[in-house]
């Protein structure tokens, strides 16, 4: 028997805002291996950072009784992941990749504060917001500021990103079926998430993504699904709670249903 929408959610609301990226069609190939650091490394990080806020600025430092920024940042990497990064705001300022879209929490923000290039470096934490160790200013030492304040809006350079992310994948097969899924592990709210349409048709279908939060409809977005063919879309998990994806046909047929937790820890 067909799953049909309205058999699923009585309840609609309005759409909200939530960011997806271009659908990208992608053939699929077979042993392919893609080492890259797992996602709550990033939580581990930003929680470490945390444990070195009051730490007084100190030039040349890294322990704590002081630190300068480049300092706090190559500490904090070391103690959360192992990871040791160069000493210097220059160097890091080559190190990684540079972010052209969404700024993630461990993201690397760099300033320009002395007018010759990078001479300042913080930690993303998100909402804007970045932990660092400051030298000067009402407060000195590692603390936390906005990229809103003139000062910084004025003087940033860039972003970089140390290490890449390992994007947690919900895989959808349609055309055989209903296929309900319940992800084990929990999201991230304000991390990408990989949508993966397989299709058993043998022609290529126009079908509807529809996104829920606590049982409301969200968001939903028209994409073309052809066989053969990962059908992939990068989506960020906006808000904490109990969320639901599946996907439709033009009859409503539901061919795909997943469900999960944001937000929670492991």
């Amino acid at each position: 028997m067909s799953l049909r929408s309205e058999d699923t959610v009585k309840k609609m609301s309005l759409p909200a805002v939530i960011t997806l990226l271009i659908i990208l069609q992608i053939p699929v190939r077979a042993g392919s291996v893609i080492i890259e650091e797992d996602l709550f490394l990033h939580t581990e990080i930003i929680q470490k950072a945390y444990d070195f806020l009051n730490t007084p600025y100190l030039y040349g430092g890294a322990e704590r009784t002081g630190m300068d920024c480049s300092g706090f940042v190559y500490r904090v990497f070391n103690e959360a992941a192992g990871i040791t990064l160069p000493r210097q705001v220059n160097s890091l300022y080559n190190y990684g990749d540079e972010v052209e879209g969404n700024l993630l929490p461990g993201d690397l923000i760099f300033f320009d504060t002395m007018g010759s290039g990078p001479s300042h470096v913080g930690i993303y934490i998100g909402s804007r917001r970045f932990i660092h160790a400051a030298s000067e200013g009402r407060e000195t030492g590692v603390i936390i500021s906005s990229l809103e304040e003139n000062y910084y809006k004025k003087r940033i350079l860039s972003a970089r990103r140390p290490f890449h992310i390992r994007v947690p994948e919900i895989e959808f097969q349609v055309g055989g079926g209903v296929k309900k899924n319940k992800l084990e592990y929990p999201l991230l709210p304000g991390y990408p998430v990989k949508l993966v349409i397989q299709s058993e048709y043998a022609e290529t279908q126009f079908m509807t993504l529809k996104f829920f939060k606590e049982g409301n409809v969200l968001f939903s977005r028209l994409i073309k699904v052809r066989p053969g063919y990962n059908n992939t879309l990068v989506w960020f998990t906006p808000q904490k709670g109990s969320w639901m994806i599946y996907i439709e046909d033009r009859y409503h047929v539901i061919g795909g249903l997943v469900t999960f937790e944001a937000g929670r820890d492991r």
